[in-house]
């Protein structure tokens, strides 16, 4: 295997690290390739197939404006995401109080609210930052 597709397949192992913390190689291959045959045999299906009737949403469907969820909710918005994302270099922002070094770990990466969404705190990109999970748990 190269370097490029070595270096894909770790980027692949963090992402995936929420579901599979201790996830080996050899388990990635089975996932993606069950998730590329699924995907093929779509395709194959949907070729052979018409395609299906729209659902039409029923009367007790409760729609919800994006507005009603960002000021009711812990809702992060994909913009503010992608902000703080890039921002945070894909990096956890924890910082030691007695050396001051950085984590930095990109394992389990979460989204925090610095001023805690239960204290009022917001979900705007100055209010959230990056903290891997052990950081985030260690913060309560």
């Amino acid at each position: 295997m190269n370097a490029e597709t070595q270096k894909k397949l770790d980027q692949i192992k963090l992402w995936m690290s929420h579901q599979n913390p201790d996830l080996s190689t050899a388990k990635l291959f089975e996932i993606l390739v069950d998730q590329e045959f699924k995907k093929l045999s779509k395709q194959r299906e949907s070729k052979t197939t018409s395609a299906p009737e729209p659902a039409i949403p029923s009367a007790e469907t409760n729609l919800t404006s994006a507005a009603e969820v960002k000021t009711a909710s812990r809702f992060i918005s994909a913009e503010t995401k992608r902000a703080v994302y890039q921002r945070d270099q894909g990096c956890c922002q924890y910082r030691n109080s007695q050396t001051g070094e950085q984590c930095r770990s990109k394992y389990q990466i979460q989204f925090d609210h610095i001023i805690r969404f239960r204290d009022g705190g917001s979900c705007d990109k100055e209010n959230i930052r990056l903290m891997c999970a052990r950081h985030n748990r260690l913060r309560g």
